[in-house]
């Protein structure tokens, strides 16, 4: 090679060079301006597209679920992305792989496998995403190219995933926010009903003649009041002890059915011919007042979410292999939705049932059970379906 053809490939290469760092640079810029997902995945693609004339291109991303790819841009062969998108068309078609989604975009664009590329987007989780760019000319992308596309795709997928951090986070304030207004609901209504009841009561006994009798039911109705008052503020101090790690354990040996039986017995009269005991004597190893806490939560949300002529049943029994014995509450009652199941051990969480059915609540009680168990070397695990009632397993460790 001559020194003068040298020199014009050293210039070639030093423009294409800088072609790129320039490709680059306006990548960047485009791309700081973009707050979120929905105006990235769009100027980040009409940047790819521009820099390598290609055609056609899309950029898909996980769903919620992380188990396929949906499209958030396309450039395809009709021009009105819009009217594709509001038809069904392919940007409202979800992929189970990136696989699939890549061979769909070459069969939606009419081109064969060398036609197009497909670049990962190493974006965090378990699936990446996806971008696919059509070949401007059959022999597919030049390796300069495709070492652009590589590098500039890094750079999306880097975009990307921060502006999905910051959409998962601002997801999660928002369900922060509400779980947390609708908790100071919850206590606020929670609160009000037993302060009703006292009220009435107090009233009626300074302000009405009553009989001896009428005199004794206002009393016992101030006394279940201020009981379920207690739990409430009980429920919110035990709430913010766990929160703070300040909550202290006394473990001993604890005869089950006789923990059982104290935690009946607290149940109104109605209440108690509803339920079904069958509780061996077992000992265990466990703190007798928080153990009682975490049942007593359990039974009580077995009575409340079921119908009050189904019975709630109470059973025991020794597993000697594993070291445990196991107490299941068992309801016939409404079930919970199965998308709900996940998160019904979150604090403020309420089923989505339970919360059309306006029963007061805190969203408290499976939170703070869970969390008491767990820290005596316990579990809690929970099945149940809609419809055919609710089963809670509490485990604990034999003495």
């Amino acid at each position: 090679m001559s020194v003068g053809n040298a020199q014009e490939h050293l210039w070639q290469v030093l423009e294409a060079q800088a072609d790129d760092l320039f490709a680059l640079y306006q990548l960047s810029q485009v791309l700081a301006d973009a707050n979120d997902v929905d105006e990235l995945a769009p100027l980040a693609l009409s940047q790819l597209v521009r820099v390598c004339d290609s055609p056609y291109a899309a950029l898909f991303l996980p769903d919620e679920s992380a188990r396929g790819l949906h499209t958030v841009a396309w450039i395809g062969p009709d021009p009105d992305a819009e009217q594709q998108s509001r038809s069904g068309g392919p940007a409202m078609r979800p992929f189970a792989s990136a696989a699939e989604a890549a061979a769909w975009f070459q069969e939606s664009c009419g081109l064969d496998a060398g036609g197009c590329t497909s670049l990962a987007l190493a974006i965090g989780g378990p699936m990446p995403g996806l971008v696919t760019l059509a070949s401007p000319h059959r022999g597919g992308f030049e390796p300069h190219q495709q070492h652009l596309l590589n590098t500039m795709t890094r750079e999306v997928a880097r975009v990307l995933q921060l502006a999905l951090a910051r959409s998962e986070l601002r997801r999660r304030q928002e369900q922060t926010e509400q779980m947390q207004a609708d908790f100071v609901a919850a206590v606020s209504h929670e609160l009000r009903t037993p302060l009703a009841l006292i009220q009435a009561s107090v009233d009626s006994l300074v302000h009405l003649p009553l009989s001896g009798e009428q005199q004794r039911d206002s009393i016992q109705d101030i006394g279940r009041a201020s009981v379920r008052l207690a739990r409430i503020v009980d429920a919110i101090l035990d709430f913010s002890r766990i929160e703070e790690g300040r909550r202290q354990l006394r473990i001993e040996s604890v005869d089950l059915a006789g923990l059982v039986e104290d935690v009946t017995r607290e149940c109104d009269e109605p209440s108690r011919r509803r339920l079904q005991v069958l509780v061996p004597p077992i000992t265990v190893l466990a703190d007798p007042a928080r153990t009682a806490q975490a049942l007593s939560n359990l039974v009580s949300n077995a009575l409340k979410y079921s119908s009050a002529d189904t019975p709630v049943r109470l059973r025991a029994r020794v597993m000697p292999g594993a070291g445990v014995a196991c107490l299941e509450v068992r309801d016939c009652g409404w079930g919970i939705p199965v998308e709900d199941q996940p998160y019904l051990f979150t604090k403020f969480f309420r089923a989505s049932n339970v919360r059309a059915s306006h029963l007061a609540g805190t969203g408290l009680g499976l939170y703070i059970a869970r969390r008491l168990v767990e820290a005596q070397g316990g579990a809690l695990r929970l099945r149940s379906r809609v419809g055919w009632g609710t089963s809670v397993r509490l485990t604990l460790p034999l003495a």
